[in-house]
């Protein structure tokens, strides 16, 4: 089945190139795409494969199909995946910042540093970068 050695390929990036070929299948459903993992560490130690491939209608890509869409899509799917990582970093700063917003003002204080600190927060995905060069506000001091 499928599989590719210039890049090792996660089950979930091959998955999204065989969606990208087949628009409209799912993983699990139409095929099953997985990879190798060291029992101790849960490491990916080898490329993914295709296990299981239920479409008579539908060939089943070569390595050479793979590759190719790993050339014409990897780079979506690496900025896909770089915006998840920063979004979910950010959203985790912003459940901070409104855990923090609440305490200063349950305590009668100004907040409105942290209500600035928010917005700038808010605002990360409107960079000009995004999401592979980051400026993160500075957080205030407390």
């Amino acid at each position: 089945m499928a599989s590719i050695i210039e890049h090792m390929l996660s089950h979930e990036e091959l998955a999204f190139l065989l969606q990208k070929l087949y628009p409209g299948t799912v993983n699990g459903v139409d095929y099953l795409t997985a990879h190798w993992v060291d029992h101790g560490s849960a490491k990916q130690t080898g490329p993914a494969t295709i296990i299981d491939w239920k479409r008579g209608d539908l060939a089943v890509p070569s390595d050479a199909d793979i590759k190719a869409l790993w050339q014409k899509h990897g780079k979506e799917y690496n900025d896909i995946a770089a915006s998840n990582k920063a979004r979910t970093q950010r959203n985790s700063m912003l459940s901070d910042v409104d855990t923090t917003i609440n305490r200063i003002e349950d305590g009668g204080g100004d907040a409105s540093a942290w209500r600035n600190y928010r917005k700038a927060l808010r605002d990360v995905p409107q960079q000009t970068g995004f999401p592979h060069r980051i400026k993160w506000p500075d957080k205030p001091k407390e």
